[in-house]
Protein backbone atom coordinates (compact mmCIF):
# COMPACT_ATOMS: atom_id res chain seq x y z
CA UNK A 1 0.00 0.00 0.00
CA UNK A 2 1.55 3.30 -1.10
CA UNK A 3 1.14 6.83 0.14
CA UNK A 4 -1.70 8.76 -1.39
CA UNK A 5 0.03 11.87 -2.76
CA UNK A 6 -3.20 13.87 -2.36
CA UNK A 7 -3.67 13.04 1.34
CA UNK A 8 -2.19 15.73 3.57
CA UNK A 9 -2.11 13.50 6.65
CA UNK A 10 -0.19 10.82 4.75
CA UNK A 11 2.29 13.43 3.58
CA UNK A 12 2.71 14.76 7.12
CA UNK A 13 3.43 11.23 8.34
CA UNK A 14 5.95 10.75 5.56
CA UNK A 15 7.61 14.05 6.46
CA UNK A 16 7.81 13.02 10.12
CA UNK A 17 9.46 9.73 9.19
CA UNK A 18 11.94 11.49 6.92
CA UNK A 19 12.75 13.95 9.70
CA UNK A 20 13.42 11.13 12.17
CA UNK A 21 15.72 9.56 9.59
CA UNK A 22 17.75 12.78 9.50
CA UNK A 23 16.48 13.77 6.08
CA UNK A 24 15.30 17.23 7.09
CA UNK A 25 15.38 18.84 3.66
CA UNK A 26 13.38 16.00 2.15
CA UNK A 27 10.95 16.29 5.04
CA UNK A 28 10.53 20.01 4.38
CA UNK A 29 9.88 19.35 0.70
CA UNK A 30 7.13 16.87 1.58
CA UNK A 31 5.56 19.39 3.97
CA UNK A 32 5.69 22.01 1.21
CA UNK A 33 3.87 19.52 -1.03
CA UNK A 34 1.23 18.98 1.66
CA UNK A 35 0.77 22.74 2.04
CA UNK A 36 0.32 23.08 -1.71
CA UNK A 37 -2.59 20.63 -1.44
CA UNK A 38 -4.18 22.38 1.55
CA UNK A 39 -2.95 25.96 1.64
CA UNK A 40 -5.40 26.87 4.43
CA UNK A 41 -4.02 24.47 7.06
CA UNK A 42 -2.77 26.83 9.78
CA UNK A 43 -1.00 24.14 11.82
CA UNK A 44 0.81 22.83 8.76
CA UNK A 45 1.83 26.33 7.70
CA UNK A 46 3.17 27.33 11.13
CA UNK A 47 4.88 23.96 11.65
CA UNK A 48 6.63 24.31 8.33
CA UNK A 49 7.62 27.90 9.13
CA UNK A 50 9.05 26.80 12.49
CA UNK A 51 10.96 23.98 10.79
CA UNK A 52 12.50 26.50 8.42
CA UNK A 53 13.49 28.68 11.38
CA UNK A 54 15.24 25.72 13.00
CA UNK A 55 17.19 25.25 9.76
CA UNK A 56 18.19 28.92 9.76
CA UNK A 57 16.07 29.62 6.68
CA UNK A 58 14.47 32.74 8.10
CA UNK A 59 13.32 34.35 4.86
CA UNK A 60 11.27 31.24 4.05
CA UNK A 61 9.95 31.20 7.62
CA UNK A 62 8.88 34.84 7.33
CA UNK A 63 7.02 34.08 4.12
CA UNK A 64 5.16 31.20 5.75
CA UNK A 65 4.35 33.04 8.98
CA UNK A 66 2.90 35.89 6.91
CA UNK A 67 0.84 33.32 5.02
CA UNK A 68 -0.33 31.87 8.36
CA UNK A 69 -1.49 35.33 9.45
CA UNK A 70 -3.59 35.56 6.28
CA UNK A 71 -5.11 32.15 7.12
CA UNK A 72 -5.85 33.14 10.72
CA UNK A 73 -4.70 36.46 12.10
CA UNK A 74 -5.71 35.59 15.66
CA UNK A 75 -2.79 33.40 16.76
CA UNK A 76 -0.37 35.30 19.02
CA UNK A 77 2.33 32.63 18.70
CA UNK A 78 2.41 33.15 14.95
CA UNK A 79 3.04 36.86 15.45
CA UNK A 80 5.66 36.15 18.11
CA UNK A 81 7.50 33.67 15.93
CA UNK A 82 7.31 36.02 12.95
CA UNK A 83 8.84 38.70 15.13
CA UNK A 84 11.70 36.35 16.03
CA UNK A 85 12.27 35.46 12.38
CA UNK A 86 12.57 39.17 11.63
CA UNK A 87 15.01 39.53 14.55
CA UNK A 88 17.16 36.79 13.07
CA UNK A 89 17.30 38.67 9.75
CA UNK A 90 18.33 41.88 11.55
CA UNK A 91 15.01 43.56 10.77
CA UNK A 92 14.56 44.85 14.31
CA UNK A 93 11.79 47.31 13.41
CA UNK A 94 9.57 44.50 12.05
CA UNK A 95 10.60 42.28 14.96
CA UNK A 96 9.31 44.86 17.42
CA UNK A 97 6.13 45.44 15.39
CA UNK A 98 5.07 41.79 15.23
CA UNK A 99 6.24 40.95 18.73
CA UNK A 100 4.15 43.81 20.13
CA UNK A 101 1.13 42.49 18.22
CA UNK A 102 1.62 39.08 19.82
CA UNK A 103 1.82 40.63 23.28
CA UNK A 104 -1.29 42.75 22.73
CA UNK A 105 -3.17 39.58 21.83
CA UNK A 106 -1.78 37.56 24.75
CA UNK A 107 0.05 39.50 27.47
CA UNK A 108 1.38 36.31 29.08
CA UNK A 109 3.24 35.19 25.94
CA UNK A 110 6.52 35.38 27.82
CA UNK A 111 8.89 34.24 25.08
CA UNK A 112 7.67 37.18 22.99
CA UNK A 113 8.06 39.61 25.88
CA UNK A 114 11.65 38.48 26.40
CA UNK A 115 12.24 38.82 22.66
CA UNK A 116 10.83 42.34 22.76
CA UNK A 117 13.30 43.28 25.50
CA UNK A 118 16.13 41.82 23.44
CA UNK A 119 14.99 43.66 20.30
CA UNK A 120 14.86 46.98 22.15
CA UNK A 121 18.33 46.29 23.50
CA UNK A 122 19.60 45.61 19.96
CA UNK A 123 17.95 48.77 18.69
CA UNK A 124 19.84 50.75 21.31
CA UNK A 125 16.76 51.54 23.39
CA UNK A 126 18.38 50.38 26.63
CA UNK A 127 15.85 52.03 28.95
CA UNK A 128 12.92 50.27 27.25
CA UNK A 129 14.77 46.95 27.34
CA UNK A 130 15.49 47.34 31.06
CA UNK A 131 11.85 48.28 31.69
CA UNK A 132 10.64 45.11 29.94
CA UNK A 133 13.11 42.85 31.77
CA UNK A 134 12.11 44.52 35.05
CA UNK A 135 8.43 43.80 34.40
CA UNK A 136 9.27 40.19 33.58
CA UNK A 137 11.29 39.81 36.80
CA UNK A 138 8.17 40.76 38.77
CA UNK A 139 6.31 37.92 37.04
CA UNK A 140 9.17 35.40 37.31
CA UNK A 141 7.06 32.90 39.24
CA UNK A 142 4.63 32.65 36.32
CA UNK A 143 7.27 32.16 33.63
CA UNK A 144 8.45 28.72 32.55
CA UNK A 145 12.06 27.77 33.07
CA UNK A 146 12.39 27.12 29.33
CA UNK A 147 11.29 30.69 28.51
CA UNK A 148 13.79 32.05 31.04
CA UNK A 149 16.57 29.79 29.75
CA UNK A 150 15.84 30.87 26.18
CA UNK A 151 16.04 34.53 27.16
CA UNK A 152 19.35 33.99 28.95
CA UNK A 153 20.74 32.12 25.94
CA UNK A 154 19.65 34.91 23.59
CA UNK A 155 21.28 37.54 25.79
CA UNK A 156 24.49 35.53 25.99
CA UNK A 157 24.44 35.08 22.19
CA UNK A 158 24.20 38.84 21.79
CA UNK A 159 27.07 39.36 24.24
CA UNK A 160 29.23 36.73 22.51
CA UNK A 161 28.96 38.74 19.30
CA UNK A 162 30.43 41.72 21.11
CA UNK A 163 27.17 43.67 21.13
CA UNK A 164 25.94 45.52 24.21
CA UNK A 165 28.32 43.49 26.38
CA UNK A 166 28.06 45.67 29.48
CA UNK A 167 24.29 46.10 29.17
CA UNK A 168 23.77 42.35 28.80
CA UNK A 169 25.92 41.67 31.90
CA UNK A 170 23.86 44.18 33.88
CA UNK A 171 20.53 42.78 32.65
CA UNK A 172 21.57 39.22 33.47
CA UNK A 173 22.78 40.24 36.94
CA UNK A 174 19.77 42.39 37.81
CA UNK A 175 16.85 40.56 36.25
CA UNK A 176 17.69 36.82 36.23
Amino acid sequence: MGINPENVQCLQTKAAVLGKMGKEMESLAVLEEALSIDSTDLDLCTSLAYSYMLKGMFTKAIELYNKAIVIDGNDPSTYGNLGWAYYMTDNIKSCIEYTEKAILMKPDIYFARYNLGLAHLRSGNISEARKIYGELKKEAGLISNSDKAGAIKDLNDLRSKGNYVQEVKEILREFF
